[in-house]
């Protein structure tokens, strides 16, 4: 006897597919379907949902990236590489190596960008001594990995990452403030970009000596992610984008930031043997205007807190 949830959810899944053969062009029915099964670790019937969604609406993005996703975890990557290829012909894509679940076509894609000229990047490297001051003693201490979280998302094939959030989707975290109250107030008064990202956040990350982080995608194309180092050792690598152009392989570097966009397929490893210390700080696209960001907010909720944030920021930055 099935238990009551799966029951539930054939029950929802029959309803859906009798859905999905009266409206036959409607994607988001077999997206549902593919989900449920998902969600039950039925990952060949959801891959057949996906492409069923992709057959209805070629113009959809979502069964593209759903189908991507569940090849990638069967470990059919070439499958998957060519699934993400069909979407960039369809033109709902930008790259194949850019496979975000929330995706706003149109937005400048590479997987690099240079910040030097950029107000994150400005405000990070001038206040680099009060960020350091403030980071490496809870480093040293151990109070920043005891008061972080590990990987959420199982994406650690081996070692540890730990994170602590500062600011998360536009959130202060109360008891991170507490422990890093400059490095907050820092991003809060100075970088409206960042304190407002609907779906990113600022966080201290420390990445372990011999981690290694599996290739994954971010959220959103909306967002840049800017990396400041702290403390860094030998060793610790990162790679955004094609693995095939060595120009996508960076290392961190004491005082600088690197930014890219994590829509693009990336990893990390770290063969060294001290901890390396970044402050990671995620800002909206530069090409988004504040109608564009307010617009990609999801429900009453983002699109509120992005408001209250972008008030503040006109106010104390000059944003706009």
């Amino acid at each position: 006897m099935l238990p009551n949830h799966e029951k539930g959810d054939a029950a929802k899944i029959e309803h859906l597919q009798m859905r999905a053969a009266t409206l036959s062009t409607d994607p988001y029915v077999w997206l549902q379907v593919g989900n449920i099964h998902d969600q039950n670790g039925r990952q060949d019937e959801a891959l057949i949902a996906y492409r069923r969604g992709i057959d209805a609406n070629p113009k959809e993005y979502r069964n593209y990236v759903s189908a991507c996703r569940m090849l990638h975890s069967l470990g059919r990557l070439e499958e998957a590489f060519q699934v993400a290829e069909d979407a960039v012909r369809e033109k709902v894509l930008h790259d194949p190596w850019q496979r975000s679940s929330h995706f706003v076509y149109g937005l400048e894609a590479k997987p690099w960008w240079d910040v030097s000229s950029w107000r994150v990047g400005r405000v990070l490297e001038g206040n680099f001594e009060k960020i350091r001051d403030e980071a490496i003693p809870l480093l040293q201490s151990g109070k920043l990995v005891s008061s972080s979280i590990p990987d959420t998302e199982d994406l650690v094939r081996k070692g540890k990452w730990t994170e602590l959030n500062l600011i998360h989707q536009c959130v202060t975290q109360g008891p991170n403030q507490i422990i890093c109250p400059n490095i907050t107030k820092l991003i809060e008064d100075e970088i409206p970009e960042a304190a407002s990202m609907v779906r990113g956040a600022c966080k201290l990350s420390v990445l372990q000596p011999g981690t290694k982080v599996r290739p994954h995608h971010g959220p959103t194309n909306t967002r840049m992610r800017v990396h400041l180092g702290i403390h860094v050792p030998e060793g610790a690598f990162i790679r955004a984008g094609n693995p095939a152009e060595e120009s996508n392989v960076r290392q961190w570097k004491v005082g600088k930031c690197i930014c890219f966009d994590d829509s693009y397929e990336h990893e990390v490893w770290h063969d060294g043997s001290e901890e390396r210390l970044v402050l990671i700080v995620d800002v909206w696209h530069p090409a988004m205007t504040h109608q564009d960001r307010l617009a990609s907010c999801n429900g009453d909720l983002e699109r509120a807190r992005y408001l209250a944030r972008f008030d503040l920021g006109k106010a104390s930055a000059g944003w706009s």
